[in-house]
């Protein structure tokens, strides 16, 4: 439970940033999608159900980075050295186009979500937004969706990597007990950092 002033700074930072965003970031938007239309058929920009703050389904907004007509799951592999199954990395992703492996790989993907964040669907900082079949089963499913979902967020600076372990998600309940301004502010620093470091 956080006062109205949190909210209201928070609410306040997504629109500033989301608009210069999309404006600083129109001519970068312009080159990925020539180049996924050069790649091959389809459409620039993929739009996918999640859900949303309080359980509400939003259709979240990012560049297509799979060939036309595949399917949305992943096909999980065996990992020897684990010993189960495990979804399959961005490289081992037969549905992943070329230049799609490039913007997962700079997570430049994601960049139309600031429409998501204009609208009020996401937020910059928060618990990333799962679909419905990812959602359910999850413990403390309620306590996940009491905010909005983020474009990043806790999870993402500390284990990047970890896409099916379900102890990531612990990382997103921290963060909504320790909800303040410094914490949204710390996390896109950090963000900033995690990108540049893949370059």
């Amino acid at each position: 439970q956080k006062s109205g002033f949190f909210w209201f700074i928070k609410r306040g930072l997504d629109i500033v940033v989301a608009v210069v965003a999309l404006i600083v970031l129109m001519p970068v938007f312009i080159v990925i999608a020539i180049a996924i239309k050069l790649e091959g058929p389809g459409p620039v920009l993929f739009f996918h159900e999640r859900v949303g703050e309080r359980l509400k389904i939003f259709r979240v907004i990012k560049f297509r980075t799979m060939y036309e007509g595949v399917s949305t799951r992943p096909q999980p592999i065996y990992d020897q050295t684990l010993k189960r199954y495990r979804r399959p990395s961005v490289e081992e992703d037969r549905r992943i186009t070329k230049i799609g492996r490039r913007l997962r790989m700079w997570s430049m993907d994601e960049l139309p979500q600031f429409i998501n964040i204009f609208l009020g669907d996401m937020s910059l900082v928060g618990p990333r937004p799962l679909s419905v079949d990812e959602s359910l089963p999850l413990p403390n499913c309620l306590v996940r969706y009491s905010v909005p979902p983020g474009l990043t967020g806790l999870a993402q600076i500390v284990d990047r990597g970890s896409r099916v372990d379900p102890s990531r998600f612990q990382n997103d309940f921290k963060y909504i007990e320790n909800l303040s301004v410094k914490q949204e502010l710390y996390i896109l620093f950090k963000t900033f950092g995690v990108i540049r470091d893949q370059y």
